[in-house]
């Protein structure tokens, strides 16, 4: 089931499929090891306020949170 109009989503449960992006995920990146190794070969534009704060924050989180989740 994908969501087409977010103002009047669907939402009965009929236990199948509850992606409501489906028809928004059009590339698959694969699996990499950490965020970084995937940015490293799929970065994005950002501006220098963000990447600063990417660079010394979010990046240390989003690392921190996959090696918990991966029990490591």
């Amino acid at each position: 089931m994908t969501v087409k109009d977010f103002k009047n989503p669907v939402i009965d449960f009929d236990r199948n499929n509850t992606y409501i992006q489906s028809e928004g995920i059009n590339q698959d990146f694969g699996v990499y090891d950490s965020p970084d190794e995937l940015l490293k070969e799929h970065h994005q534009e950002m501006s220098r306020v963000k990447a600063f704060l990417y660079r010394n924050w979010g990046r240390h989180m989003m690392n921190r949170n996959v090696r918990k989740i991966r029990g490591k």
